[in-house]
């Protein structure tokens, strides 16, 4: 009489939550009643503290839906809609194939560099060296680092605190960010200027009457191309906000550390931060009043279509996000201006 129960399954969902625990020493959730394409979430532990950085992944268990090729790697055909699903997501996806005999995982990251394109779906080889066990967290720590992780500035040293060189390239880079922020918002204000010439020059040529479904094709076209431009705008910004907190912070924390030691900079660092700072303090706040517009500008649309208005309000709020993160950044950079004039 055939089997009624087969648990080979949950026998994949438990080995891959014993390696992720024992060998990796990361946490493992898994997810309860998932039809979608993501089995479980994996956390990054790093010294014993979770990260709160994830890793997705879809288990298969079993040689069900998995081919070996010639050289005993394992061949996943994956379709359309999980294709699309897994690129889409904001987390990392791996694709983790369980052997329950030899309790063994194999995986591989799902990205297009993995990913080849048959006649009617796609493919992804998981090499059958590629197992998953403590040689793994390397290879898991970089994809957090390459896909989940801020940018990040390398550690300075004593030296570093008496070298100008090092402080120019610094500060430099400080009012680098903010000046990139201000040309991507200048190029979506001139977007905006375009799109209101383009329409206010299309009302002149048809003031004595227009037809209506010319008038609402001419409406749409303009508010999907501005809208591309408030998206594109709205995902540099992102960026530029982790990128503008970290210089920022980098180089407070250096002078910080610089005016904690019993040595005294030398004159000409000092005098180098005072001014340069002064500068940067005014810059942050000039930029703040453009943003603090911008989000009175788009958070009281009155844009005619759906999707405008959209992208629209989601542009102010990272706005705002961005106007909260320079907020700090120039009460950090002002204490830190008033430390240096007190020595």
């Amino acid at each position: 009489m055939p089997s009624r129960y087969i648990n080979t399954d949950n026998i994949g969902v438990d080995i891959l939550n014993l390696y992720i625990h024992k060998k990796i020493g990361w946490i493992c959730r898994n997810t309860t009643h998932s039809d979608v394409g993501i089995d479980a979430t994996i956390e990054q532990v790093v010294n014993g503290n979770p990260t709160a950085k994830y890793i997705s992944v879809q288990l298969k268990t079993g040689m069900g839906n998995i081919h070996t090729d010639k050289n005993n790697n394992f061949t996943y055909y994956i379709d359309h809609t999980h294709y699309e699903y897994w690129m889409s997501s904001s987390i990392p996806v791996i694709l983790a194939f369980c052997d329950p005999g030899k309790e063994i995982i194999y995986w591989e990251l799902i990205k297009k560099h993995n990913i080849s394109k048959t006649n009617k779906q796609f493919k992804i080889t998981i090499p059958q060296t590629h197992q998953l066990n403590e040689n793994s967290l390397n290879k898991l720590n970089t994809i957090i680092d390459t896909y989940q992780s801020d940018f990040v500035l390398p550690d300075f040293d004593n030296e570093d605190l008496t070298d100008i060189h090092y402080w120019e390239e610094l500060l430099n880079s400080c009012a680098e960010t903010i000046s990139n922020s201000r040309i991507t918002i200048n190029q979506l204000d001139e977007k905006y200027k375009s799109h209101n010439e383009s329409m206010a020059k299309f009302i002149n040529q048809n003031k004595n009457g227009i037809d209506k479904a010319k008038a609402k094709r001419e409406v749409s076209r303009h508010a999907k191309r501005f809208s591309l431009a408030l998206n594109i705008c709205k995902t540099n910004l992102k960026n530029h906000i982790h990128i503008i907190a970290k210089t920022h912070i980098e180089a407070i924390r250096l002078a910080e550390c610089a005016f904690n030691k019993s040595n005294p900079l030398p004159n000409v660092i000092s005098n180098y931060l005072q001014e340069e700072l002064q500068n940067e303090i005014a810059t942050i706040e000039n930029l703040i009043s453009t943003l603090k517009v911008g989000v009175e500008k788009y958070s009281n649309n009155s844009s005619p279509t759906y999707e405008l208005r959209e992208s629209e309000s989601s542009f102010a709020i990272v706005l705002k996000e961005y106007i909260a993160e320079l907020e700090c950044i120039v009460f950090g950079v002002k204490k830190l201006h008033d430390t240096i004039n007190m020595h």
